[in-house]
């Protein structure tokens, strides 16, 4: 079924194949959006841009986007936990993938073009790094250097994935892998710089945070 941020999420990519521009007409008159949006959810935006200029502005392609994360994510889970022991048996690999398919916002996300699918499989991988990183000193600093881009790719892909970034460099430094931690953060901020890939100049910044904090209620980003 169609739903509401299909629309609204659906249009930055529609814009940005369309013109090169994110934009949203949708919402005219919310902090200039109706002539040009930095902030937005960055990956997944230019993915849906792809395929909109590959299979034209549909609503089951665009949908088809967060499904395949969906089904990545819930393989990606099943696989660390049998790699990392905690979920090995088959009733719980069972329990585990039931839960994922009937958690009522996983299942929704799953069949909305929204972001949050995408963040959690880029997330999972993050982990993997990070976990594989952790256990093997001889690798340990390549693969805490692939945990930081994922989780950069992650706030790439979600604003809120920075969280990821935040608990990897914790967890490096908790676990004493200094040189990891650094090699992560280089990673996570590689990967991370791409969101402003779209800014124009030092203006934009000022831009993006009107966005940012923009609340049509008048109590904040309204001046």
């Amino acid at each position: 079924m169609p739903h509401v941020d299909d629309a609204w999420l659906g249009e930055h990519s529609y814009w940005l194949a369309r013109e090169g521009v994110v934009k949203s007409k949708l919402m005219t008159g919310i902090a200039g959006g109706e002539d040009r949006l930095v902030m937005h959810h960055k990956l997944h935006t230019w993915v849906g841009a792809l395929i909109i200029k590959t299979a034209g502005f549909k609503l089951h392609w665009l949908k088809t986007v967060s499904l395949v994360f969906y089904v990545l994510t819930i393989i990606a889970t099943l696989k660390l936990g049998r790699k990392t022991g905690l979920v090995i048996r088959p009733y719980e690999q069972l329990m585990v993938a039931l839960l994922l398919l009937a958690h009522p916002l996983l299942f929704e996300f799953g069949f909305v073009f929204r972001p949050e699918m995408m963040l959690a499989f880029m997330a999972l991988l993050s982990f993997w790094f990070l976990h594989q990183s952790v256990n093997n000193r001889a690798s340990g600093s390549w693969l805490a250097f692939a945990s930081g881009v994922f989780a950069g790719l992650g706030l790439l892909a979600h604003l809120n994935g920075s969280m990821f970034i935040a608990a990897g460099f914790l967890s490096l430094l908790v676990f004493r892998r200094y040189g990891g931690a650094a090699l992560f953060a280089l990673g996570a901020t590689m990967a991370a710089t791409f969101y402003f890939l779209d800014f124009k100049g030092l203006g934009d910044f000022s831009l993006w945070y009107h966005q940012l904090t923009f609340l049509p209620d008048g109590r904040v980003g309204n001046a």
